[in-house]
C-alpha cells in the first residue's frame, strides 16, 4: 500500500489524469480481490456446514459404518439448490452395520494429489471430490440399477479424527465382507484397452498351463534339464507365446500399466489380500485379477530369465533362446510393484489362509532386492498402519493406529515391539543415512528405500548366526533429550583398520566387471595381509567367500555357498575377453549384487569381510546377543554408540567368536 501511494504521488504531480486513472484502476482490482476472499471464506463456511449435515455420528460399538448407492442416470434426486445442476453424479449415503451383512462393493483407488473439485450430489447437498474419485463414479455407474459401494474418501467423515481413527480399524472388515472389491486404475489412454485385452488373452493361457500353482522355490530349478510336468509346461508357453505373439510387445504392455499410481500405495496389500473376489477396472475395461495376476507372473519370470541366464548357451537353446531375444529389446522393466500385491493376496487365499505377521508384511512392502520404488502412503505413518488390517501380531506387538504419534515415534514402536519379540535383525534395516533429523540410528526409516539386508533372505530367512546360542538380553527403550535410546548386551569383536572401495551395483542392473573385479582385488588384498589367515588355503576359500558375502543366488532367492561357487569364482577371474555374460557365473553374480553399498575392511586384528559404504576407520564391530549378524557402531561422545549397519566378517557368521569366553557389554543406541 505505502508503495502504491509513493506511485500516486508521483503522478498527480505531474499529470492529474493519469493518477485519477491508477486511482480507479487500483481500487477496481481492490473491491474485485476483496469481494473474491468474502466469496472463498463464504464457500469454505457452506463446505463445513454441509459435511456437518451430511454426518451423523457412527456407533462403533455397533460396527456402523456409511455405503454410498450410486444412482443410475435416470434416477438422480433434486438438488438442494439450482446452483449444482452442474452434478450429474448422484448418490445416497446411509449409515449400515457390519452386523447387518449388508451387500456392498468396495472401491480401491488412489486419492491423487489435486484439490477436490468435481461436484457431486450426495443426500441432495454438494459435495467436491478429487479428480480420480469423480472418474471412478462415472465409470462405475450402472445404467440400469443403484451400485452400493463403499469409498473411504467419501464413507468416512475426514473432518472427524475420532471417527477415522475407528474406520481405519474396521478397514480391514470392510474390505473383506464386501461382495467383491473394484481396484479402479484410472480412466482409459491411448495404450490401456489394448493392454487389457492382451493380458486376458495371456493370463488365461498362463492359467491353462498351470502358472497359478508355480511356486518361488520352481524359481531355484527353472533352468535345470527335465522337471515335473508343471514347470515343463510353463516353458513350453513362454516358448509359445515369444514365438506367436511377440513377449516384447506384451513386455513393453506391461511397463506403462505397472506403472501407474495405484500399484505404489500401502494401502491396497490390505484392500486386495482381503477381498472374496477383485476386479480391475481401467477405463471402460473389467478384468478379473486372478488373469492379471497370471499374466503379470509371466512376465515377471520372463524379466528374471533374461536377467540371470544371458550365456550363449541360453540365447541359442531352441526354448528360452526366443524369450531372452524378444524381450531384450523391449525397453525399460516393468514395475515390480504390481507383483508385491500379487503375492500378497496370493499367500493370503492360496497358500496359507492366514493373516502374516507384521515383520513379513513389511519384508515385502518395505524391503527391496534392487532399484524398485517401495509402496507409498501420503501420510508416513500409513506405512505401518496401511498392514496393520492383516498383521496376525499387531495386538501381540501392541501397534494400534494413534496419528498423535510422528513417524518417528511409529517406526521406533515398531523396532522396539519387534526387537523384544526376537526379531533383532530389523536392526538390519537401518540403512544411513536415513535423511531425517533426529532420527534414531537404531529405526529403520519406513518411508525410505530400504534394501534386503545381506544376512537374510525374504523367501530363505536368516542366512547366518553370528551370535551362536546367545540369547537377546532384556530390551530397554528409554528417552533422553528427545530421542529414543535402546540398550542391548553384546560383544565387541574388534575396530576397523583399512577400508576398500564402497561396491555400489543394483540387481536388476548390467553387471559392471571392472567395478566387480575391483572388489575381488580389495578382498584378495585384505586376506592376505590378514594374520588371521595363516595358510593358503585359508586365504583361498576367504577371498572367495567374501565378496560374495558367503552366499549363492539363484534369482528367487539366496542360501550359503557350496563348495561348488569356487568355479564360478575363478571364471569370473578370467581375463576380459571371458566377460561375465559368456560364463556361466550368474549364482556368484547374483549374490555378489546383494551386496550393494557395502565395501571390504581390515580389523586391526586381521579380520576381513564387508561393511556399509558409510563406515569408517576406527568404527567398531559388535555382536549383539541374540542377533544373527555382526553390527558395525560408532562411539559417540557421553558413550552411547551410532548403529552404521550389518556387517559380514569371515569367519565367525556362526557363532565361532562367541564359543570362547567374551566380555559383555551394554551397548546403548542412539
Amino acid at each position: 500500500m505505502v508503495a502504491i501511494r509513493v506511485l500516486f504521488s508521483y503522478f498527480a504531480a505531474r499529470s492529474p489524469a493519469v493518477a485519477g486513472t491508477i486511482y480507479r484502476s487500483f481500487y477496481s482490482w481492490y473491491e474485485a480481490a476483496l469481494q473474491l476472499c468474502s466469496l472463498a471464506l463464504s464457500g469454505l463456511s457452506v463446505y463445513f456446514r454441509i459435511r456437518s449435515r451430511l454426518y451423523r455420528s457412527l456407533d462403533p460399538r455397533k460396527h456402523e459404518f456409511r455405503i454410498l448407492t450410486i444412482l443410475p442416470r435416470e434416477d438422480h434426486i433434486p438438488a438442494v439448490n439450482s446452483n449444482t445442476d452442474a452434478a450429474d453424479i448422484h448418490c445416497i449415503l446411509q449409515t449400515a452395520s457390519l452386523d447387518d451383512e449388508p451387500s456392498y462393493t468396495a472401491l480401491s483407488y488412489t486419492w491423487g494429489t489435486d484439490n477436490p473439485s468435481t461436484a457431486v450430489l450426495i443426500n441432495g447437498k454438494l459435495v467436491f471430490v478429487r479428480k480420480n474419485l469423480a472418474a471412478a463414479l462415472r465409470h462405475l455407474r450402472q445404467t440400469d440399477r443403484p451400485l452400493n459401494i463403499w469409498i473411504d474418501a467419501i464413507c468416512i467423515n475426514q473432518d472427524d479424527n475420532g471417527e477415522k481413527l475407528h474406520q481405519v480399524q474396521m478397514m480391514a472388515n470392510i474390505y473383506e465382507s464386501s461382495v467383491e472389491v473394484l481396484v479402479w486404475l484410472g480412466p482409459a489412454d491411448d495404450e490401456s484397452d489394448t493392454a487389457m485385452e492382451k493380458f486376458d488373452n495371456v493370463g488365461n493361457k498362463a492359467i491353462t498351463a498351470g502358472i497359478q500353482d508355480f511356486r518361488a522355490a520352481d524359481m531355484a530349478n527353472w533352468f535345470e534339464p527335465g522337471g515335473d510336468e508343471r514347470v515343463c509346461r510353463i516353458k513350453a508357453l513362454l516358448n509359445e507365446l515369444a514365438i506367436q505373439e511377440g513377449l516384447g510387445l506384451f513386455h513393453q504392455s506391461m511397463v506403462p500399466f505397472s506403472k501407474r499410481d495405484y500399484w505404489t500405495r500401502v494401502w491396497v496389500v490390505q484392500e486386495i489380500s482381503l477381498a472374496r473376489t477383485v476386479i480391475i477396472v481401467c477405463g471402460s475395461k473389467r478384468l478379473p485379477f486372478a488373469t492379471f495376476a497370471a499374466a503379470a507372473n509371466f512376465c515377471a519370470f520372463a524379466r528374471w530369465t533374461l536377467r540371470t541366464r544371458v550365456t550363449i548357451a541360453d540365447w541359442l537353446d531352441p526354448v528360452t533362446g526366443p524369450l531372452l531375444r524378444s524381450v531384450s529389446g523391449s525397453g525399460h522393466a516393468p514395475s515390480a510393484a504390481p507383483n508385491v500385491l500379487i503375492g500378497a493376496r496370493r499367500r493370503y487365499h492360496l497358500e496359507t489362509g492366514e493373516k502374516e505377521s507384521l515383520r513379513s508384511l513389511l519384508q515385502r512392502t518395505c524391503i527391496l532386492r534392487s532399484a524398485g520404488i517401495p509402496l507409498k502412503a501420503t501420510d508416513a505413518r500409513d506405512k505401518i498402519y496401511g498392514l496393520l488390517g492383516l498383521a496376525s501380531d499387531s495386538k501381540k506387538l501392541g501397534i494400534i493406529p494413534d496419528y498423535s504419534k510422528s513417524a518417528t515415534e511409529v517406526y521406533a514402536d515398531v523396532a522396539r515391539a519387534m526387537i523384544a519379540d526376537g526379531y533383532t535383525t530389523i536392526l538390519a534395516w537401518c540403512q544411513q543415512p536415513t535423511g531425517v533429523e533426529q532420527f534414531p540410528s537404531w529405526v529403520p526409516d519406513f518411508s525410505s528405500h530400504i534394501r534386503e539386508p545381506c544376512g537374510e533372505d525374504n523367501l530363505a530367512g536368516a542366512l547366518f548366526c553370528a551370535s551362536g546360542s546367545t540369547a537377546l538380553s532384556q530390551v530397554l527403550v528409554s528417552q533422553g533429550e528427545d530421542r529414543y535410546l535402546l540398550r542391548l548386551l553384546g560383544t565387541k569383536i574388534d575396530t576397523i583398520a583399512e577400508l576398500g572401495t564402497a561396491w555400489e551395483p543394483l540387481v536388476d542392473s548390467p553387471f559392471n566387471r571392472e567395478a566387480a573385479q575391483q572388489l575381488l582385488n580389495e578382498a584378495e588384498t585384505f586376506c592376505h595381509r590378514s594374520q588371521l589367515l595363516s595358510t593358503p588355503e585359508q586365504v583361498s576359500d576367504a577371498k572367495m567367500r567374501i565378496p560374495c558375502a558367503d552366499q549363492a543366488g539363484s534369482g528367487a532367492s539366496r542360501s550359503r555357498a557350496s563348495s561348488s561357487i569356487r568355479e564360478e569364482y575363478e571364471l569370473l577371474r578370467l581375463p576380459e575377453t571371458y566377460t561375465a555374460d559368456k560364463v556361466p557365473v550368474h549364482q556368484y553374480r547374483t549374490a555378489m549384487g546383494f551386496q550393494h553399498n557395502r565395501k571390504p575392511f581390515l580389523s586391526a586384528e586381521g579380520y576381513v569381510g564387508l561393511v556399509p559404504a558409510v563406515a569408517e576407520i576406527g568404527d567398531i564391530i559388535i555382536i549383539i546377543f541374540g542377533a544373527t549378524v555382526p553390527f558395525v557402531v560408532r562411539k559417540l561422545d557421553g558413550g552411547n554408540v551410532q548403529l552404521i549397519g550389518e556387517a559380514f566378517v569371515h569367519g565367525i557368521m556362526d557363532g565361532e567368536f562367541l564359543k570362547v569366553g567374551r566380555a559383555s557389554e551394554n551397548f546403548c543406541f542412539c
